[in-house]
């Protein structure tokens, strides 16, 4: 057998056997060795061995596909999660995640509030920096998600349609008082080039200054169209400042500048009107304080406004005043929302501030 190990099938005692022959050495000795186990077995255990060893074959194909399956569900994720923070990071929406008890602010907006020291509910509502928001909550018990919805988008859709409402109501009524003002005009100058009495001149100057008052009237009514460029926020502070002169008559300060795309002229109106209210809710030798940032400008004089006075403060035609007419704010926050921008007035410390907040798209 030259030294070889022989395997063969022999037929020994009326059976089949699986015959080994291995050859060996011990010094000067050497002999072979025979070992022979029953075929039938020996075919028995190779079919139980082979079907093994199929079944692991088939295992680690298994796991070999989970762990790829795996692998790719991961950079998946991964993807998914980089997408997510990317799109999380730019999201002006407050998102927040309440994970092992505790709540997480998921975007800039959200890092920027204050949440009540309690747990959050699906459907509550929460007044936050005096903005009104809805909590709409999903997710699981390990993980759960709060978008803050706000409110006043839908307070601000209403009162745009109570702007059209208003506007062609006061368009129509202008309309019915102005034509007879321009029947009384024509008759009055008619009447004055026969006879030349101060009178008819009084008259007539009379009739241009209601007509003057219903066009304003109607003009700060009227669907604004806005022409924006980027400018200093305190820039237009100082030109309402030197239009009114109040700043000779009170102490006026201003803090900090911001630049923001703007309606020039628009705006400085609405400014005026938030520096005569503090003009004339304060007396001489108090602070008028104008505190601007890159996310807000913020009017502060001292005072105080009533509860129920603020709740109705940007009705239009509601005024406290004796001879007001209740137009400035609701003009004020017709122009701060047409911009996009946010406004609300609150008494602190007995103080009144009145903070307009600037949105996302007016940075320049």
């Amino acid at each position: 057998i030259n030294g070889q190990e022989i395997v063969r099938k022999k037929h020994f005692l009326d059976r089949d056997i699986i015959e080994t022959i291995l050859p060996f050495s011990y010094g000067s000795f050497r002999g072979v060795m025979r070992i022979g186990i029953d075929a039938e077995k020996y075919d028995s255990l190779k079919s139980k061995v082979y079907t093994e060893v199929t079944l692991l074959f088939f295992v680690l194909l298994i796991v070999l596909l989970f762990l790829y399956s795996f692998v790719i569900r991961v950079e998946k994720a991964e993807m998914g999660y980089a997408a997510l923070k990317e799109v999380l990071s730019t999201a002006t929406i407050p998102i927040f995640m309440r994970k092992g008890g505790k709540i997480y602010p998921l975007t800039h907006r959200a890092e920027s509030m204050k949440l009540p020291n309690r747990q959050l509910e699906d459907g509550e509502v929460l007044t936050i920096d005096d903005t009104r928001y809805m909590v709409k909550g999903f997710g699981n018990k390990k993980e759960e998600y709060f978008i803050f919805l706000s409110l006043e988008v839908e307070d601000m859709k209403k009162r745009l349609m109570e702007y059209e409402a208003l506007s062609n109501l006061i368009a129509e009524v202008a309309h019915e008082i102005k034509n007879p003002l321009n029947g009384i005009s024509l008759l009055v100058q008619s009447l004055a080039s026969e006879d030349e009495k101060e009178e008819y001149k009084d008259i007539l100057k009379q009739v241009s200054k209601i007509e003057e008052s219903i066009n304003r009237f109607v003009s700060l009514l009227a669907p604004l169209r806005l022409r924006r460029e980027c400018i200093s926020q305190r820039e237009i502070v100082e030109e309402a400042l030197k239009e009114t002169e109040i700043d000779k008559v009170r102490n006026v300060v201003i803090h900090g500048d911001v630049h923001v795309l703007c309606d020039r002229v628009k705006i400085k109106e609405a400014y005026i009107n938030l520096l005569k209210n503090a003009y004339e809710a304060t007396n001489e030798g108090d602070t008028i304080r104008d505190k601007i940032s890159n996310e807000s400008i913020i009017f502060e004089n001292k005072g105080r406004i009533e509860k129920e006075d603020l709740e109705h403060i940007f009705d239009p035609f509601y005024t406290t005043k004796e001879h007001g007419s209740g137009i400035g704010m609701y003009y004020v926050r017709k122009v701060v929302e047409s911009h996009g921008w946010r406004i609300a007035v609150r008494t602190v410390n007995e103080n009144v501030e009145v903070k307009i907040e600037f949105n996302e798209n007016s940075r320049c």
